[in-house]
C-alpha cells in the first residue's frame, strides 16, 4: 500500500479476526480505519483462506449499508493476498477504555427494544400497522 495508505504509529484496536489501524490516505489526504487481517503464523492454509473470505464478505456486506451508525468502506486493498479494509475513522473512546477508566455502564431502564432513531419508528410504523391488520383479520376468520 505504499503512496496510498500511510500507517500511523500509535493507536490501533484489536478486533476479531485483526487489528485496525489509524491511518492517513495520501491520496484524498483523509485520516482512515484499516482493518488488517490477523492470520497465526501456525494457522491451516484452508483456515486462512477461510478468513479471507470470511472478511472480504465482511467488507461487500457493510459496504450496501448507509447509515449514520453505520462506518462506512472506503475501499479493500489487497496486500501479499491478504485484504485490508479501508474504512470511515470514527474519532472516539473504545468500549474497554470506557469500561476501564469509568467502569460499567448505567442501565437505562425502559429503552431496550426502542429505536433510538426516530426515523427509524416512522418507517416502521407502517409495516407494524399492516402487520397488526393481517392478525385482527386472520383472528376473525378463525371464528
Amino acid at each position: 500500500m505504499p503512496g496510498v495508505i500511510a500507517l500511523r504509529n500509535g493507536r490501533s484496536a484489536a478486533v476479531e479476526m485483526g487489528v485496525v489501524w489509524r491511518a492517513h490516505d495520501e491520496y484524498l489526504h483523509r485520516d482512515v480505519a484499516i482493518k488488517e487481517l490477523r492470520l497465526g503464523e501456525s494457522a491451516d492454509p484452508a483456515d486462512s483462506a477461510a478468513a479471507v473470505r470470511r472478511m472480504l464478505r465482511e467488507a461487500r456486506a457493510a459496504a450496501k449499508l448507509r447509515h449514520p451508525g453505520i462506518v462506512t468502506v472506503h475501499d479493500v486493498v489487497i496486500e501479499d493476498d491478504l485484504p485490508w479494509i479501508v474504512m470511515e475513522l470514527i474519532e472516539g473512546r473504545s468500549l474497554a477504555d470506557i469500561l476501564d477508566n469509568d467502569g460499567p455502564l448505567a442501565a437505562r431502564p425502559g429503552r431496550a427494544g426502542r429505536d433510538p432513531d426516530p426515523a427509524c419508528a416512522r418507517r416502521r410504523a407502517p409495516a407494524r400497522r399492516a402487520a397488526q391488520g393481517r392478525q385482527t383479520r386472520q383472528h376473525h376468520a378463525r371464528r
